[in-house]
């Protein structure tokens, strides 16, 4: 889905507004003036439906993504990095609970932030 499609649908509205909301309010980033010479990056968005087991919808998700495909290293960033849980971490998990006989329980993180310092300023639009 593009964002043309989305901006259009007052469901997707909703939840753009909600990630929207989510970042300000935990002060993602700083509004600033554009000025000449910034190496200056685009955003997209990313949506989602998830859905429950019997194939009805659970709820709508957008989400806010820098398109850094555009970043030069050094430049725009030093390093990357994207937070993602590793398969071992999972089956490591369900084997503990397995061996100490703990009950899971699933959770879904509406909005997760990675607070890190970073020394280099990144200029999106």
């Amino acid at each position: 889905m593009h964002y043309s499609q989305a901006a259009r649908d007052p469901q997707w509205n909703v939840v753009m507004r909600v990630e929207m909301d989510a970042l300000q309010e935990n002060r993602t980033w700083d509004i600033v003036p554009q000025e000449e010479g910034m190496q200056v990056i685009g955003i997209r968005w990313v949506y989602n439906i998830k859905m429950h087991p019997d194939g009805m919808i659970e709820h709508f998700k957008a989400r806010v993504v820098a398109q850094s495909y555009k970043q030069e290293y050094g430049i725009d960033y030093d390093e990357t990095f994207a937070s993602a849980i590793k398969m071992q971490i999972v089956h490591f998990v369900f084997a503990m609970a397995t061996i100490k006989g703990w009950s899971l329980i699933q959770l879904d993180v509406k909005n997760a932030f990675l607070h890190r310092d970073r020394k280099e300023t990144i200029y999106m639009e």
